[in-house]
């Protein structure tokens, strides 16, 4: 919470700080891209996000140095053909552009030999790297990016080109929305004439009386038929983890979930769903994280005998009551909704002394004007870039410090 306020307030600050360069000593990163002539569309959402100068200040006061992965302007055409730039919310671009961004100095010998995770600003969202001696790419879940070359690898700063705009990977959820009604209980597994009916999420959560809004909220993501399914293929079960109304009132009061577009608010219920059954006895044993239909965002539970918290990073949830615990469904009650860690906070540098000289900021360029017309990528690839935005709002609202 603390962190995702600093940084909150960083952005906020960053008008004032306009006058602020780093060191003569160190590299520009606005310049190094300006003079590399093909990230116009880069430039223009780091300014607009207000993140050049936050950027700045925290190459200048990191121990352990900065990497940038740099979008190409087609990169970014070739996204803007699924998911126009224009319609995504800035919050929601900010937490993109903070995927780009390690705070660790990387150059392309350290690079190539990393087995480990790389870190970004994007909170607890990493990179992965694989590649040999002639080829090099990045992934931070989703396609991966062919790193194209190196911009700058001096240290403090690393700078990469790459050819694709990162994006994590795509949930596990059942394929889009069903056509079954929104309260249509799942059918009898067809597995033989005496077979038990499957427990239905719905009847459960609206005979409980205080899960309104998850319902709606479910409805509205046409996330029902989909449960439903994954509840009647699945062989490892179900477990599902339901805010309460109450829940829900305290995140209204921050940001109107009226205002976030439907394709979010659904990643966020999916970091509710487990594909895997927990009763109360497994889930207070288990000590490996909760897998999640959010990809590759996991769930961790800590507790004892007589109370148990579940968290996706963020602000841990009480585990209130069992409305189910029968294979091969699990659904217990939670008074507060799961959300990621915030991402990192880039520590900021100390105010220049009074009367110092300082240059004027680099103006990035605007976008770059479209050029020939590009095929659209397949259906699979649309919903992979949606899921990814969506599942970055939830990375972004703490980017903000709204939560």
């Amino acid at each position: 919470m603390a962190s995702s306020i600093s940084f909150a307030l960083l952005l906020l600050a960053a008008p004032l700080l306009a006058g602020a360069q780093p060191p003569a000593a160190l590299p520009d990163p606005v310049a190094i891209l300006t003079k590399g002539g093909e990230y116009k569309t880069l430039l223009s959402l780091l300014t607009q996000a207000k993140l050049v100068d936050p950027i700045r200040q925290f190459l200048n006061s990191s121990k352990d140095g900065l990497t940038i992965f740099a979008p190409t302007d087609s990169a970014f055409e070739e996204l803007n053909k699924i998911l126009p730039l224009s319609s995504i919310p800035q919050a929601t671009v900010t937490a993109v552009l903070l995927l780009h961004v390690s705070p660790k100095f990387y150059n392309s010998t350290t690079l190539k030999a990393t087995s480990s995770p790389v870190k970004t600003l994007a909170g607890n969202f990493t990179l992965t790297v694989h590649g040999g001696n002639d080829h090099l790419n990045i992934s931070a879940g989703g396609d991966a990016a062919k790193v194209n070359k190196a911009l700058y690898e001096t240290s403090p700063l690393g700078l990469f080109s790459i050819d694709t705009v990162l994006l994590p990977s795509l949930p596990d959820a059942a394929p889009g929305p069903s056509s079954a009604g929104p309260t249509a209980a799942p059918g009898p597994k067809p597995a033989g004439p005496a077979a038990a009916p499957l427990p239905d999420p719905v009847v459960i959560l609206t005979k409980a009386g205080d899960f309104k809004t998850l319902l709606d909220l479910l409805k509205k993501a046409d996330l029902v038929g989909d449960i439903g399914e994954q509840l009647m293929n699945s062989k490892d079960g179900l477990t599902i983890f339901a805010p309460t109304d109450s829940a829900f009132e305290k995140v209204n009061k921050i940001l109107p979930l009226s205002s976030i577009d439907p394709t979010m608010v659904r990643a966020l219920l999916l970091l509710h769903v487990s594909p895997k059954f927990y009763n109360s006895t497994t889930l207070k044993a288990t000590s490996s994280p909760v897998k999640t239909l959010l990809g590759n965002l996991t769930l961790m539970v800590q507790g004892g005998k007589d109370s148990l918290n579940i968290s996706a990073g963020g602000e841990a949830a009480k585990v209130g009551k069992v409305l189910y615990e029968t294979p091969p469904l699990g659904l217990f009650s939670i008074d507060t909704v799961l959300l990621p860690a915030a991402p990192a906070a880039p520590a900021a540098a100390p105010a220049p002394a009074p009367g110092s000289n300082s240059a004027a900021p680099v103006t990035a360029p605007g976008p770059k004007s479209a050029g020939p017309a590009m095929a659209p990528r397949p259906s699979q690839a649309s919903f992979q870039a949606r899921a990814g935005w969506g599942v970055l709002l939830i990375a972004a609202l703490g980017v903000v410090g709204l939560l």
